[in-house]
């Protein structure tokens, strides 16, 4: 079995964010105002390269810019289109749940959310915002909400 860990997807509203980006505006597909991280870009790809499963999730940088209530918008938003992805695609698609592991107690109960009831599979965790890194001090606070989970079965 061949498990793509690595693959950054985006909700379609979210695209514009992502190509104008400074890190993105460098590629290809971002100069002719496209994002190549779509799911069905990830499908393909997949299909090419023999991938059984392919894991989806988003670094978000986009965060860096947002106060704390658009970063929980983008969180949810992201963590919804995630699942979406996994559930459209049962088998092939696994979705990892985003979040700021500082945020405060909106973003753990968002994360617990969408790992209890979306049934997403892990966190990715942006590992700077604003100028700070994710100190385990301040991270230890997500691991209460992923131990109160049900356990991780893919």
């Amino acid at each position: 079995m061949i498990i793509d860990f690595h693959v950054h997807v985006l909700p379609p509203e979210d695209m514009a964010a992502f190509t104008g980006t400074q890190f993105h505006t460098q590629h290809q597909g971002s100069q002719q105002g496209r994002a190549p991280t779509t799911i069905e870009n990830a499908l393909e790809a997949a299909k090419i390269g023999g991938v059984d499963i392919t894991v989806i999730s988003n670094p978000i940088h986009n965060l860096r810019d947002m106060d704390r209530k658009q970063q929980l918008e983008r969180c949810q938003r992201q963590n919804r289109f995630n699942a979406e992805c996994q559930n459209k695609y049962h088998g092939s698609i696994v979705g990892m749940a985003s979040t700021v592991p500082y945020g405060g107690d909106e973003f753990l109960r968002e994360f617990e959310r969408a790992i209890k009831e979306d049934g997403l599979k892990g966190a990715w965790i942006t590992s700077s915002l604003q100028g700070k890194l994710s100190r385990r001090r301040r991270g230890d606070a997500v691991l209460p909400a992923r131990a109160a989970s049900s356990t991780c079965r893919w």
